[in-house]
C-alpha cells in the first residue's frame, strides 16, 4: 500500500514547487524560476518522464543553476518534509 501511495505522488508534478524553489535558493527571481518550471513541466510531458527522471544535462538546458543537488531537493522526502503549512502535502502535524 505504501508503494502505490509513493508512486502516485510521483505523478501530477507535485514536486514543481520545489523545483522553483530550489532555483531561487540558486539566485533566480521566482517570476524566472516559475517559467522555467513551466518549459519543464512541458517538457516533461512531451518526453514522457517526471521531474526527478530528467538528467543534469535535461535540466541544464533550461538553467545552467541546476546541480547535482537537484535530486535531493525535488525527492518524495524532501517535498514532504520542507512542507509544514495545514493543507500543504506535508506530514502530519503535531
Amino acid at each position: 500500500r505504501l508503494e502505490r501511495l509513493r508512486e502516485s505522488a510521483k505523478k501530477g508534478f507535485s514536486n514543481a514547487t520545489d523545483v522553483a524553489d530550489y532555483l531561487v535558493k540558486k539566485g533566480m527571481p521566482f517570476r524566472t524560476a516559475h517559467g522555467v518550471v513551466g518549459e519543464l513541466v512541458l517538457y516533461c510531458e512531451k518526453e514522457g518522464k517526471d521531474l526527478e527522471e530528467l538528467s543534469l544535462e535535461e535540466y541544464r538546458k533550461f538553467s545552467d543553476l541546476v546541480e547535482e543537488d537537484i535530486y535531493d531537493a525535488i525527492s518524495l522526502e524532501s517535498c514532504v518534509k520542507n512542507r509544514k503549512t495545514k493543507g500543504a502535502p506535508g506530514a502530519l502535524w503535531d
